[in-house]
């Protein structure tokens, strides 16, 4: 009992310090497992307060920093705008300065040469040569287009007028000016120097932003030589314009510069049009496909073997017309050439292509000057000196022309310094068969062909008169205005429209027309008397009109001149007739009595004023006729214009052609205009003078473009 008792306490002594120990070991687990927990959660909140304090600090040093940036971005700015207008206000001050020296030696230099001019005096026998000179030259600058005629008048004149000898107008003490300058501070190759040379160039003389006017200076280089006989290839059995080979071209060479300017090259292809340029013969296509591009760019800049003087030359004022940036390149070209050319030959032939060019396009205000100066000291006599100047003077005032020099032209120039040579004509035909020369020029205008021809033709009322240019079957009115005579020329010629001749026609009549002027009525007669095939005169009021100093008629006069009395379509169907039954002569003898009767019937009943005594005059039966026509064929006698209808009333079509004349304004369809015929249907709308409200005019969104805006009294506009 004992022993049990006291294995009891001895178990339950070992269960307590188990126990005791289990409990121990289970608190001192949770305790440190609570500090832990403890040490993180302070721990994490000191990190979130931490990072709220860093990301606060951080924010606060990035605005001070921007702060400092935008002062101190500011500060250089101003600091560099500062710097720039300084350096603006140093380049300004410079170029004042230099404006101020040069105008100082220029003033300088005029006030020595006429010092020196009034101490060396000139004798009055050369003043008076001179002078005659002068009049001379004055009277051989115009001739004939068509023709280039020979003047017969003062024979005595030329004979002892050596041109030689003559004194030439240059300050030979103008060294400001001078072509050696130039090309020394212009020229961009150091081993280019301004004299003339044989080889070819492989960069241009000016420098050029644009690789394609690189190529094209090298290309019109190729072509100078050619020209000048510098080059193996040149034609010299057709230098004067007359071309042995009648070489067709299918486009003109400005549509052809339009055509390579509006291509992109990339470097390989600069490269290889440019070996092509300078070495032709043997940078051959070899079979070889290439682009378009190419070979647009080998036909414009290579040209043809078979190409005269006369397509080179064109080619050389074709660029210059067309690319204001190279104009000053050509006139370095041929000046370099020029300038100590050993051959006459080819020193003339550079007179002739600068004649050329100075009378289609004028060099910059940086050129000028010195080619005036390299013009004036070494043209090779009087005669090229005064014409260059003269076409240069023209050209700047009146600008540049818009289209190549013509056949005539060159070989008018080719001969400038022949006396013979009377100068440029064109031939205007009147509507009385008269032939009227004008003298022309190269700047000369559609307005000036027409002033002068009615000032020499003393034709007061030259209103509704105009220019028509007749090729082949086609007419073309030429606006009077400020239109070059020659551009219309040149672009016929360009379409091998070599028979060409120019008319003077009314073209349209005034509501209430003015008949005074005797020369006025009998053009504006003889013109519709000999347009009579578009309709039906009055055969009685024509034999009248050109018998007009007798009441009676020769009748077997009539009989022989009834052809020329009848219109042209009465004689056709004629012609018709008597070819169909040829044997039946009678019923043409029938036919002709029927229209003598007719002509006897109509004479006596309106001529003769039903038996009056005093029959109308001559210029009365001519008014009546311009009356009738006016009043019958509005559409023959009228002013055209191409339009295109952006608002308005409904039309079936909105490219119309405007007719504009006596009655009012006539709106025609353009594809089916056959004013020949008279057709009515052609009128699509038609309004009369008298319902006119306004007119208004203004530009319009297309280029090349007018607006005309018209508002009827109705409303309409």
């Amino acid at each position: 009992m004992l022993r049990s008792r006291r294995l009891h306490c001895c178990a339950a002594l070992v269960q307590k310090c188990l126990l005791g120990w289990a409990k121990r070991q289970q608190y001192a687990r949770l305790r440190w497992a609570t500090l832990i927990f403890q040490k993180h959660w302070r721990g994490l909140v000191e990190r979130k307060k931490f990072k709220i304090i860093i990301r606060g600090v951080t924010r606060l040093q990035a605005i001070i920093r921007s702060h400092q940036l935008v002062i101190r971005y500011q500060w250089l700015k101003s600091l560099i705008a500062h710097f720039q207008a300084n350096c603006r206000a140093v380049l300004i001050r410079y170029q004042l300065q230099c404006l101020v020296t040069r105008a100082e030696r220029h003033c300088a230099m005029m006030a020595r040469l006429d010092c020196q001019m009034e101490d060396e005096g000139e004798p009055p026998a050369l003043e008076l040569h001179e002078n005659e000179l002068n009049n001379i030259i004055k009277e051989k600058n115009f001739g004939s287009l068509k023709i280039l005629k020979n003047s017969n008048e003062k024979n005595f004149v030329e004979k002892d007028l050596n041109y030689k000898n003559i004194k030439r107008i240059t300050n030979s003490n103008n060294d400001a000016f001078k072509w050696n300058k130039y090309a020394l501070a212009n020229f961009q190759q150091t081993k280019c120097t301004p004299k003339h040379t044989r080889t070819l160039l492989e960069r241009s003389l000016l420098s050029h932003k644009k690789h394609l006017d690189e190529l094209v200076s090298i290309s019109i280089w190729r072509r100078l030589l050619q020209f000048i006989g510098d080059s193996d290839v040149t034609d010299y059995a057709s230098f004067d314009g007359r071309n042995s080979k009648n070489n067709k071209s299918s486009l003109p060479i400005m549509a052809k510069l339009k055509a390579l300017y509006c291509q992109d090259f990339s470097d390989d292809e600069i490269n290889y049009i440019k070996a092509n340029i300078l070495n032709y013969q043997t940078c051959q296509e070899n079979g070889c496909i290439l682009k378009k591009s190419i070979k647009i760019a080998k036909n414009i800049l290579i040209g043809e073997f078979n190409w005269t003087a006369f397509d080179k030359a064109k080619f050389i004022v074709s660029v210059g017309i067309y690319r204001n940036e190279l104009r000053d390149e050509i006139y370095s070209q041929i000046c370099k050439q020029i300038n100590c050319n050993p051959s006459p030959l080819s020193a003339r032939r550079g007179w002739i292509l600068m004649a050329l060019c100075s009378s289609s396009f004028s060099p910059t205000n940086r050129l000028l000057p010195y080619l005036r100066n390299f013009v004036n000291s070494n043209a090779p006599n009087i005669f090229w000196q005064r014409y260059i100047a003269k076409q240069m003077s023209r050209t700047i005032k009146c600008g540049a022309r818009r289209e190549p020099c013509l056949k005539a032209e060159f070989a008018f120039i080719c001969s400038i310094d022949n006396l013979n040579n009377s100068g440029l004509f064109v031939q205007i035909n009147l509507p009385n068969e008269e032939i009227v020369d004008i003298p022309i020029h190269s700047q000369t205008t559609i307005a000036d062909v027409f002033q002068f021809l009615t000032e020499k033709i003393n034709l007061n009322e030259s209103f509704g008169f105009g220019l028509f240019l007749s090729t082949g079957q086609n007419i073309r009115s030429l606006v009077v205005g400020g239109e070059r005579l020659m551009d219309a020329l040149a672009l016929i010629e360009e379409q091998n429209d070599f028979d060409w001749k120019l008319y003077l026609r009314k073209e349209l009549f005034l509501p209430l027309e003015n008949n005074s002027d005797e020369l006025f009525v009998d053009l504006s007669y003889r013109q519709i008397i000999k347009g009579r095939r578009f309709s039906f005169i009055s055969c009685s009021t024509i034999f009248f009109s050109i018998n007009g100093k007798s009441t009676e008629i020769d009748i077997s006069e009539l009989e022989d001149n009834l052809s020329e009395y009848l219109p042209l379509n009465v004689l056709k169907q004629n012609e018709d007739v008597n070819e169909n039954r040829r044997e039946e002569i009678n019923e043409e003898e029938e036919e002709c009595q029927k229209w003598i009767q007719l002509i006897l019937h109509a004479f006596r009943k309106k001529i003769l004023n039903n038996g009056e005594t005093l029959p109308p005059s001559v210029k009365q039966i001519k008014c009546d006729v311009l009356k009738f026509a006016a009043k019958q064929w509005p559409l023959n006698f009228s002013r055209f214009f191409e339009v295109y209808k952006f608002s308005g009333p409904p039309l079936p079509v909105n490219q119309l052609t405007m007719a504009v004349n006596s009655r009012g304004i006539s709106l025609l369809d353009a594809r089916c205009c056959d004013i020949q015929n008279q057709n009515k249907q052609q009128i699509l709308f038609e309004i009369e003078f008298i319902e006119l409200a306004n007119i208004g005019y203004g530009r319009s969104k297309h280029e090349g473009a007018d607006a005309i805006f018209i508002s009827l009294l109705n409303g309409d506009r």
